[in-house]
């Protein structure tokens, strides 16, 4: 698969930790020029090598589409991060929005396939429950902030096929049974 990728890496030498960024945008939109600031302050202050991943975006690329690629991304870093001074035993995967919630899912699929092992989880505002949208949280907050109610359910009805796949751990991945 051919998955568009940007690497960071601090100043040294040496094997780095890992960290893989996704980039926000509801499913359907963001890049890896949006998440370029955070991704390099990241490998910056951290130090460590950050591989943005520029996923493929719905409506045209629906769900699986973003996990798979994101998971794709973890495979490669895995296999190929220590030609670039990683360290491929301590990776880490981190998102925003919707991002965050392709590491949380990733984080989850890595730990059901037996690897590569993840790390650690840095999470801005995951998306974790994409099927109730009927929580307090929302009646407080789903009006006024930067994110609606409404702009959730446009985003949600792009990525998903279908709405009964919101049921799904690996579009709301805080449904799974399993959260360790």
């Amino acid at each position: 698969s051919n998955i568009p990728i940007r690497i960071y890496s601090p100043k040294g030498m040496g094997s780095f930790p890992v960290l893989i960024y996704f980039h926000g945008g509801g499913y359907v939109f963001g890049n890896l020029d949006e998440a370029d600031h955070i991704c390099n302050s990241f490998s910056i202050e951290t130090p460590a090598i950050v591989v943005s991943v520029d996923y493929r975006l719905s409506p045209e690329n629906k769900y699986p589409c973003a996990i798979e690629d994101a998971y794709t991304s973890l495979l490669w870093v895995e296999k190929e991060i220590t030609k670039y001074n990683g360290n491929h035993n301590i990776i880490g995967v981190a998102g925003e929005s919707a991002g965050a919630s392709l590491a949380t899912v990733i984080s989850q699929m890595s730990r059901d396939k037996n690897g590569p092992k993840i790390c650690f989880q840095l999470l801005i505002c995951p998306w974790v429950d994409l099927l109730h949208l009927d929580t307090e949280s929302y009646k407080l907050f789903g009006n006024g902030c930067w994110l609606s109610k409404i702009n959730i359910e446009y985003y949600s009805s792009q990525y998903l096929q279908n709405s009964e796949q919101a049921k799904e751990y690996h579009v709301s991945p805080l449904l799974t049974d399993n959260l360790r």
